[in-house]
């Protein structure tokens, strides 16, 4: 049958292939173009039928009407009789709602013959409903994808009654190209990639209306490179690929995952890598991956074996250091069953690596140990493994560790005496053999073991010391250091048996240096076969008891008896004591002991005086006391300064009538000062001497009394000198009376008056200026004092008649004259005479011729005056 069919055919075409065209009428076998449909912005599928049987159609396309023909086509399909046809155009600029377009076909039956047009097909841009119109300028393309370095027109339609006048891109202005009366298009040549905002483009109609939009342009999808396929737990297999040139445009691309054979539906995955789970009955996979975005698509493939692509990865990598070694951990999750697992562990620096061996397992756990490492030393490793034979995974990342550092313990112990025994302080320094980290030690481990009984004590790691009771019989202590992977070696001492510490040795003085600090020495012994210890207080010897935190210690060897002590570790004016312990099987005892200062300072404490001072006339004797062994003291006490002033000591003498005395004793706190003065003020200033010089001063005021022997000596010896002639001229009481009698007496009844200047003598002595001081005449004025001759005196005193007096004469009268001539000499001399005992002296019982007077005045009272000068 279907060879009569076939036959009927061929026969048709023989028929109407040699001038169907001039018998058939024209449009009688003409196509029918039944619809237009858009496909987005760019492209239109056209439907038509034919009636004719035909293989070749002719499409010719045209906007904004028929007469401008923009594509013209030609289409061959299958020949059918009444077979319906389909074709796509799609428009290489503009979009289709910016204009209508018009579709017609025709059938050509060989290249000479072609059937009559079909009537056009149109198809709409964008346009108002009904009598509405469009508030703003309609634009296109919008909102679209387009393609990057393509050429596009973008356009505009107004709305009824308006025109577009300008259009912008990217805010570029381009010519208006016009596509009817109310729309209008923009040219842009070179499209680029935009970023995920895309580019914006402005549409303004005649009313001035202005309208935005946003386009995007992108790239179609390259063919993905580098396919791959692993799995690190044989349970989830991913997929990984270059995906080429990264998309510009987020979310506008897409890549599945087929897998063939699995059952599994199309799996969506990322830009560059895709994940499913692997089928249990599968070995061998086969992997499309299908890339496309609204541009293009591309593809890749790729087939493996799921053994081979096996890379397991080590998780949980962790490493717990040790002292000399560290313990690495790792784990690998997965459905390993029926398979071996071979890991290596590689160390840095030095490269070493270690190798670990395992069956599978669903869940495997792995560890290692790294040894012979250095302490306090910083390493890494890291671990890769794979399956035997197969390729080797990735590497984990290194994992950086520092070895425990070697803690060491040095360990001292101080003995105390309690009224209801002792007890003893254990004290220690950790030593570490790299930087010093106590965040590496959890607590110290203290035990006590004494009489088969022990006793333990964990102490904090910010405390260093530990005190136990102690009985007489003595003990063993250990301590050691717990760290973070274990302890560290005991360290061990051992307590005498016996009492304190507390002995009679005489500590032996030492000399420090600034510079140099202490040499110190000590005598050996043969019992100290484990060495020696000293031990001294950082604060000094005056803080008693010292405190743990205090105590320092140095050890030297068995042989050795001089230790150098830097100066860096003392300090001025400080008393230190050097304890030397012997090192023995019981443990250690004490030697000797050293007092010493680095440097010596001047005291400062005063001395202390003792009462008031002995003091004598002639001495005093000063008292004080002071503290010369004590600790606190900034040098040895050699001995006190007195120092002794004379005076008060505010005097303005004390410098000048000062001297100081030394005391080479400091024992010696009294001394005795002699030969002073009686009856004055000392100052006395004591201080205490070092051989850095003296200190304060004590300042004491003392008055020497009177010396009251000498001073009755000297009353007694006058009174008793007097005394004594009194009694020796007693006998001669006689002879000495009438020898006074004889000068001082004068005759009974003798009238003896007052010298006075009456009135008769003032004259004269006014007249003769007696009394007016004047300047001398002579150079030389020669007092004589004679005493007048037995004779001279006769003159004076008149037996005969006593009751005589001279009157007042009359000047010129000369019955004075010759009797005061009588008692002057003829010698060259001038001479002053109170003749007031002259009261009854005659001048004619004296006939004495007299020498001339330069002038001369008498007194009626008694007296007589006379200045004379003798030639």
């Amino acid at each position: 049958m279907q060879n009569v069919w076939r036959a009927v055919f061929l026969l048709f075409l023989s028929r109407h292939g040699n001038g169907c065209c001039t018998d058939a009428e024209p449009g009688a076998s003409s196509p029918l173009v039944r619809s237009l449909d858009a496909r987005g912005s760019w492209r239109l599928v056209v439907t038509w039928s034919s009636p004719a049987v035909a293989r070749t159609f002719e499409i010719q396309v045209a906007r904004p009407d028929p007469s401008n023909i923009v594509d013209r086509r030609n289409v061959s399909r299958v020949v059918g009789f009444g077979a319906a046809y389909a074709w796509t155009w799609t428009s290489s600029r503009m979009p289709l709602k910016c204009a209508n377009h018009f579709v017609r076909i025709r059938t050509f039956y060989n290249s000479s013959c072609a059937s009559s047009w079909s009537p056009w097909k149109i198809h709409f841009g964008v346009r108002e409903r009904g009598e509405e119109a469009w508030g703003k300028v309609q634009m296109f393309p919008s909102e679209e994808i387009l393609l990057e370095a393509s050429a596009v027109q973008f356009c505009c339609v107004a709305p009824k009654g308006t025109h577009v006048t300008d259009i912008t891109f990217n805010n570029t202005r381009y010519p208006l190209i016009t596509v009817s009366d109310r729309a209008a298009a923009i040219t842009v040549a070179h499209l680029n990639a935009t970023s995920t905002l895309g580019v914006y483009f402005r549409c303004r109609d005649s009313r001035g209306i202005d309208n935005f939009t946003s386009n995007f342009v992108t790239f179609p999808p390259q063919k993905p490179q580098n396919l791959s396929c692993e799995t690190e737990d044989l349970r989830n297999i991913t997929c990984t690929w270059d995906p080429g040139r990264a998309p510009n445009l987020y979310n506008r691309r897409s890549y599945t995952l087929h897998v063939e054979r699995s059952g599994l539906e199309a799996i969506k995955c990322e830009v560059s890598s895709c994940s499913f789970l692997s089928s249990p009955h599968l070995k061998e996979y086969e992997v499309t991956l299908l890339v496309k975005n609204s541009l293009g698509e591309e593809k890749a493939h790729i087939a493996f074996n799921i053994i081979d692509i096996v890379f397991p990865v080590p998780k949980n990598l962790s490493i717990i250091p040790g002292v000399g070694d560290a313990t690495v951990h790792w784990k690998i999750q997965g459905n390993f069953s029926g398979v071996h697992l071979l890991c290596h562990i590689q160390l840095e620096p030095g490269g070493d690596t270690m190798e670990v061996k395992q069956h599978g397992a669903s869940e495997m756990h792995f560890n290692g140990r790294l040894e012979n490492l250095k302490p306090s030393s910083q390493y890494s490793a890291k671990v890769h493994c794979a399956i035997t034979g197969r390729q080797w995974g990735r590497w984990t990342s290194p994992k950086s560790f520092t070895t425990q550092p070697l803690v060491s313990l040095d360990v001292w112990r101080i003995v105390r005496g309690h009224p209801c025994g002792r007890s003893i302080v254990v004290v220690w320094k950790t030593h570490f053999s790299g930087p010093e980290s106590h965040d590496h030690i959890k607590a110290y481990e203290t035990q006590l073991t004494q009489n088969s009984h022990q006793v333990k004590v964990r102490v904090k790691p910010s405390e260093k010391h530990v005190e136990f009771p102690l009985d007489q019989h003595g003990g063993n202590v250990s301590i050691s250091a717990i760290v973070q992977v274990g302890s560290s070696v005991p360290s061990c001492i051992r307590i005498p048996p016996g009492g304190t510490e507390e002995n009679t040795l005489v500590p032996k003085r030492l000399e420090g240096s600034s510079t140099d600090g202490f040499v110190l020495r000590w005598t050996a012994v043969a019992s100290a076969t484990c060495g020696y210890m000293v031990d001294w207080c950082q604060k000094g010897a005056a803080a008693q008891p010292c405190s743990p935190s205090d105590l320092i210690w140095r050890t030297a060897p068995s042989g050795h008896t001089t230790m150098l002590l830097r100066a860096e570790d003392f300090s001025s004016g400080r008393r230190y004591k050097f304890r030397v312990f012997g090192c023995g099987q019981d443990g250690h005892h004490l030697l000797e002991m050293h007092i010493g200062y680095l440097k010596e300072q001047t005291p400062t404490q005063f001395p202390v005086v003792h009462g008031p001072a002995k003091v004598t006339s002639s001495s005093v004797t000063l008292e004080w006391s002071f503290r010369e062994d004590d600790p606190l003291n900034p040098g040895f006490i050699i001995g006190y300064l007195v120092t002794v002033q004379e005076g008060h000591w505010n005097s303005r003498n004390s410098v000048s009538n000062s001297y100081n005395i030394s005391l080479d004793n400091p024992q010696k706190k009294s001394l005795t000062l002699t030969h002073l003065m009686e009856n004055s003020d000392y100052t006395f200033y004591i201080a205490a001497l070092t051989t850095a010089g003296p200190g304060p001063q004590t300042r004491l005021t003392v008055r020497t009394s009177l010396n009251y022997v000498v001073l009755l000596a000297k009353l007694l010896i006058p009174v008793l000198s007097l005394l004594g002639g009194c009694l020796l001229l007693k006998s001669y009481w006689k002879i000495i009376s009438d020898f006074l009698l004889e000068i001082y007496w004068f005759p009974e009844g003798l009238n003896v008056k007052q010298f006075e200047l009456d009135s008769c003598l003032y004259e004269a002595s006014e007249k003769i200026k007696a009394l007016q001081v004047e300047e001398c005449a002579c150079c030389d004025i020669e007092i004589l004092d004679v005493k007048p001759s037995e004779s001279e005196r006769k003159l004076l005193i008149s037996p005969d008649d006593p009751d005589r007096q001279l009157p007042c004469e009359e000047p010129g009268d000369p019955q004075i004259f010759p009797f005061m001539w009588a008692i002057v000499t003829n010698s060259d001399m001038t001479n002053v005479a109170n003749l007031t005992y002259l009261t009854s002296v005659s001048t004619s019982q004296y006939p004495v011729s007299s020498p001339s007077l330069n002038q001369t005045e008498a007194s009626s009272s008694g007296y007589i005056t006379t200045i004379s000068t003798a030639k």
